[in-house]
């Protein structure tokens, strides 16, 4: 849970330092692709938010973290597709990025199954 609100916190300031630094930061001339890049990054924050909270009230758990991890997986495709066409040369970091978020989706939402049939409320 630590862990995912430093994330949020990070992907703020990577909000914060877009704005500052002009919208050029992420894909070079491609201007499509950074307001893209940006749409999807103020969507993920208001997501982790929405997500943090279920987390913190129990409600709907197994629902928003489909829609959160589901939304990193393509916002993840969407880094490694925009990577190749800009040639900025993450495509590589950003597909072991996609391989972890999916192995978390997947133990994660295994775990919260386990949890919450047990009774663990």
């Amino acid at each position: 849970m630590v862990l995912f609100i430093l994330s949020a916190v990070s992907e703020v300031f990577a909000l914060v330092g877009a704005s500052s630094a002009g919208i050029s930061v992420y894909y070079g001339a491609y201007n499509t692709l950074n307001i893209i890049a940006i749409v999807l990054l103020v969507l993920d924050i208001i997501i982790s938010v929405v997500f943090v909270y279920s987390l913190l009230k129990l409600k709907n758990v197994l629902l928003w973290t489909d829609v959160a991890l589901g939304f990193a997986t393509l916002r993840g495709i969407f880094s490694i597709c925009a990577d190749v066409i800009s040639n900025k040369g993450t495509a590589g970091a950003n597909i072991v990025e996609l391989v972890i978020i999916l192995v978390v989706w997947f133990l994660f939402r295994k775990h919260l199954k386990k949890v919450l049939s047990a009774g663990h409320n």
